[in-house]
């Protein structure tokens, strides 16, 4: 965690208790430090609201967002960790995070073996390569250029 979050941390925790936060986490650049740079970076956080608050929702997260944005004195961007539903996006946050308050433990995240889906080198069906213009895979076609049809089975359009 950059020093910048590191030394507002008591700080970022009473917004906390303020705005009703189970857990702060930071994400990103921020939580890395090494390619945070002080005089442009946003800090990225990683939200989970207390469910048993009396605030309404959003009083809790833009207020939350305005505060952390005074507070550190630079833009940030709050994500609610119940809203990421996409594996990757997952992941890469994952690869970060740092904890910065906790009112409780973190609820259960995925694992990269939990994700709903992963990648698959599984031949999209031919059906939908076949519907595809014959120059479709080719760049001398000016509205295809750039799409490139990889990891896909070919089989039906040869």
């Amino acid at each position: 965690m950059h020093a910048a979050i590191a030394e507002k941390r008591e700080e970022l925790a009473r917004l906390c208790v303020r705005y009703g936060v189970a857990r702060l986490e930071v994400f990103g650049s921020a939580a890395r430090g090494a390619d945070f740079d002080p005089r442009t970076s946003d800090v990225d956080f990683l939200v989970e609201f207390d469910p048993d608050n009396d605030l309404p929702p959003f009083e809790r997260f833009f207020g939350l967002a305005g505060a952390l944005r005074a507070a550190l004195g630079r833009p940030v961007d709050i994500v609610e960790d119940r809203a990421v539903h996409n594996p990757y996006l997952r992941a890469a946050i994952d690869r970060t995070r740092e904890l910065v308050h906790a009112s409780r433990p973190a609820a259960q995240s995925f694992k990269s073996s939990q994700m709903p889906f992963t990648r698959s080198r599984k031949p999209v069906d031919s059906g939908l390569v076949s519907s595809l213009p014959a120059s479709a895979n080719s760049s001398s076609n000016p509205r295809w250029r750039g799409v490139r049809l990889t990891g896909v089975s070919t089989a039906a359009s040869t």
